[in-house]
């Protein structure tokens, strides 16, 4: 168990971490790039600055972690547990996060770029300045997201069946066109 562990710029790169208990845990800086958590638990974890580019994060829960800065490009969130995490400046291009949970997250200019978030939960999340571009939106909730714009929304790369609040959705519309 490496709860609370002490794990700065540590180099757990393709580490296999599945199923680790990792809540509370200290990794800023580390380099984690194409390691495996597989169902682990980071609950609280500090992570910023953290490289996990290429890691496999499936089903793992990351309520209220830090990933300030952290880098996850090409990592694989499907179904993870964002809720209440902290992402702001965070780089999550290509990421697949199908079905995630980012309910109250802080997503404050995170690079969301032709990343998969078909089915993500974005409930009460801060989406300001997010880059959406080229994003998979489809089947996606965003009622109550905070500071997401339509030219964000028009962006995204498909966004079939999204939920959204109806002024935004009204915006959307007028921006983007009614096929949107």
């Amino acid at each position: 168990m490496l709860a609370r562990a002490s794990l700065q710029e540590a180099d757990l790169r393709n580490a296999n971490l599945n199923r680790s208990e990792l809540q509370g845990a200290n990794l800023t800086s580390a380099d984690a790039s194409g390691a495996t958590l597989l169902d682990a638990t980071l609950d609280g974890a500090n992570l910023y600055k953290t490289d996990l580019r290429n890691a496999s994060l499936q089903r793992a829960s990351l309520k209220q972690a830090d990933l300030r800065e952290a880098n996850l490009e090409n990592a694989n969130l499907t179904l993870a547990n964002l809720q209440e995490a902290y992402l702001t400046s965070t780089k999550l291009g290509n990421a697949q996060l199908n079905q995630a949970d980012f309910s109250l997250a802080l997503l404050t200019d995170a690079d969301l770029r032709k990343s998969d978030l078909s089915g993500a939960d974005f409930r009460g999340a801060i989406l300001r300045g997010a880059d959406l571009t080229g994003a998979n939106l489809q089947d996606a909730n965003l009622l109550g997201a905070v500071g997401i714009t339509a030219s964000q929304i028009c962006s995204a790369g498909s966004v079939a069946r999204i939920q959204l609040d109806d002024s935004l959705r009204n915006e959307v519309q007028i921006l983007c066109g009614a096929s949107r």
